[in-house]
């Protein structure tokens, strides 16, 4: 069998499930907001007030990235962190292991509801909430359309790898929003239980069309952020040690 992947670019939902269920929950994730790469525009998901975590890919070669909010207002991004394995793949490792990153933002977004992050190790059979933007459709069908809007769905953790998590929408249990990341979403979040447990990374396929479109023979890779929280956590330090030492030299 072939095997290819695709970045995500919202997601595809359940022929028999109406569109706007999944618009309605995605209001719920106001946490995640679109990233603005250049021209791309993709998903990020905001964890503190200017704080971001977001796929790596998009950002690493982004001139002015921002945060788009919901208002259109856009929020510049003055400092990026990336994990060293994924700038630096000398062992030849899974980029999708390490497609994470951090970015600290020039201003405050405020939010009700900021997602803790997922600290357990046990995503497998997990019933989570997966949301983003982007291109959307029925997984059953490979029309697609691209409207902007914030979807969110649910769907069951099948595969737990050591750095990743995955989902499918072919066969075992479904959910009552069954829902599968697509190319808008990449970026965006998977979450157990309103914590933040995953990143959308990308979408690979085992179809003999050859073609990682979200259909029924996809999956969704998603970066574990149980394995990256240490590192999340000390970045996320050292962000706040920078905007103390600004706020002295502004008051000096």
């Amino acid at each position: 069998m072939l095997l290819l992947t695709r970045c995500c670019l919202a997601g595809t939902i359940d022929p028999n499930i109406n569109d706007s269920k999944h618009i309605e929950y995605g209001s719920k994730h106001k946490c995640v907001q679109r990233l603005k790469c250049d021209s791309t525009i993709a998903s990020c998901v905001i964890i503190q007030p200017n704080i971001a975590l977001t796929a790596a890919h998009l950002i690493v070669d982004a001139k002015n990235p921002t945060v788009l909010l919901d208002n259109n207002k856009e929020i510049k991004i003055k400092n990026v962190v990336f994990p060293e394995k994924f700038l630096h793949n000398k062992d030849k490792i899974r980029l999708s292991d390490f497609d994470v990153a951090i970015c600290h933002l020039d201003g405050d977004i405020d939010l009700d509801y900021f997602p803790k992050l997922f600290e357990e190790h046990d995503e497998l059979d997990s019933v989570c909430g997966i949301a983003g933007f982007g291109i959307t459709g029925k997984y059953n069908s490979s029309q697609r359309v691209y409207d902007g809007k914030r979807r969110a769905g649910s769907n069951i953790i099948d595969k737990v790898d050591s750095f990743t998590l995955e989902c499918s929408v072919d066969g075992g249990r479904k959910t009552s929003l069954e829902f599968l990341i697509s190319p808008g979403d990449n970026g965006g979040g998977l979450f157990i239980d309103k914590k933040l447990a995953g990143i959308n990374s990308l979408v690979y396929t085992y179809s003999k069309d050859k073609n990682p479109n979200s259909d029924l023979k996809d999956r969704s890779v998603h970066v574990r952020i149980s394995k990256h929280v240490v590192w999340i956590k000390s970045c996320i330090k050292i962000f706040k040690q920078i905007d103390e030492l600004e706020a002295a030299n502004v008051r000096y």
